[in-house]
């Protein structure tokens, strides 16, 4: 699931998200939107943070850009 649709689906914010995730709300939001892909660490994050719904192979998906 693509990050930015799992925030959307938990009715929550990127603000919100990042405070959650411990990485900062300018580099999750550059996640979100595919602008970056995260390293290793923050992928950790953001997979734990979501209950393992977004994984890391969601970062390199063809429609990611």
């Amino acid at each position: 699931m693509k990050l930015c649709d799992y925030i959307k689906r938990e009715e929550t914010s990127l603000s919100i998200a990042a405070k959650e995730c411990g990485l900062g709300y300018e580099a999750l939001r550059l996640y979100a939107v595919g602008k970056r892909i995260p390293r290793p660490p923050a992928m950790s994050k953001i997979s734990n943070w979501s209950q393992g719904e977004v994984t890391p192979n969601d970062f390199f998906s063809e429609d990611a850009t």
